[in-house]
């Protein structure tokens, strides 16, 4: 079997693209564009529990998440919307609840 190989050749200088060129491009907001009321960052440390709640007919899931800068008793509980900035948070948070399901088995 021959092993893979990238061509140097092939290799091109990158250029950084402009707004102007793609304005379709999303740009990605990070979390520490949350403002508490105090105007200090709201830092995300992990997601703890979820919920779901059937509101119209329709399943709304909402997390419990905890905050770098706050205590735990500042935990709120943030709806699926709101959390869309957090979506490593999600992924780590469904990667433990999977885990511990396994070792239940």
């Amino acid at each position: 079997m021959k092993h893979l190989v990238f061509p140097v050749r092939l290799v091109e200088p990158y250029h950084q693209t402009s707004d102007k060129k793609c304005p379709s491009r999303k740009k990605i907001i990070t979390q520490e564009k949350w403002v508490g009321k105090d105007d200090l960052p709201v830092l995300v440390k992990k997601i703890i529990k979820a919920s779901k709640i059937t509101i119209n007919e329709k399943d709304n899931r909402n997390y419990l998440v905890r905050f770098k800068n706050k205590p735990e008793d500042k935990d709120k509980w943030l709806s699926n919307k709101d959390t869309s900035d957090v979506q490593i948070y999600l992924r780590r948070f469904r990667a433990s609840r999977r885990e511990e399901q396994s070792h239940q088995l």
